[in-house]
């Protein structure tokens, strides 16, 4: 039986599958075990951490050149962020469109 993402985690957390164990039981599939996920990503905008439980694996199928992309919150400004790997223009590309969705709010001008 497959455990939808907004469902309630099985585990019992009370908290949705997508907030809880959807990371660690699908970051292998998903990344086909090339990535290991750091403990933390550096926030797009004040540089401070989003940890790991806020980590949310977007779906790159399709994304060509992009191999890893993971949205999170920064438990300092509790802004959301993006880390994203793979070729470099491709994202390059991917975070002018995060930008554009979060109203020019990703950091990117740090990337330049």
């Amino acid at each position: 039986m497959t455990v939808k993402r907004n469902e309630p985690c099985p585990c019992g957390s009370g908290k949705k599958y997508k907030k809880c164990c959807y990371l660690t039981n699908n970051i292998n599939k998903k990344s086909s075990g090339t990535h290991a996920l750091p403990p933390f990503v550096t926030c797009n905008e004040c540089g401070g951490k989003a940890p790991k439980n806020t980590f949310e694996i977007m779906d790159t199928n399709g994304m060509v050149g992009i191999d890893l992309a993971i949205g999170a919150v920064c438990e300092d400004c509790n802004a959301p962020t993006f880390a994203v790997s793979g070729e470099p223009n491709a994202v390059q590309d991917l975070m002018l469109v995060l930008k554009e969705e979060m109203g020019g709010s990703v950091g990117i001008d740090a990337f330049k």
